[in-house]
């Protein structure tokens, strides 16, 4: 989807959806991708299995994201969701929010999985 190939809808149905063609430690030597973005307190970051993009599309992903609540619950709420449609795969939830701390121009990260 990021280099423009496919859709959102073809790579959710998408045969090959599923096929690992990076992996952290999977061999010896591996290779990284990396890209910056420009990231403002506030900013909330998801990182997750298929396990929860199989069951909650981006729209239900992103409503649970903007409603109130710890991160944590937050986290909670997404598993749940997902394992009550079915949960056929697991499913890994981390969320990741950066903080402007107002005394001073430290950044504060609150963190949280399930």
């Amino acid at each position: 989807m990021v280099a423009g190939f496919l859709s959102e809808e073809q790579a959710r149905v998408h045969p090959l959806k599923n096929v690992v063609t990076r992996a952290l430690g999977g061999d010896a030597e591996v290779d990284v991708d990396v890209r910056e973005w420009r990231v403002a307190s506030g900013d909330l970051f998801l990182l997750c299995s298929d396990g929860l993009t199989t069951m909650l599309n981006d729209q239900e992903i992103l409503d649970r994201l903007r409603a109130p609540g710890r991160l944590e619950e937050v986290c909670g709420r997404l598993v749940r969701d997902a394992n009550s449609r079915g949960g056929f795969d697991n499913v890994s939830v981390v969320l990741l929010r950066l903080e402007q701390d107002t005394d001073d121009d430290e950044t504060a990260i609150d963190a949280a999985g399930a």
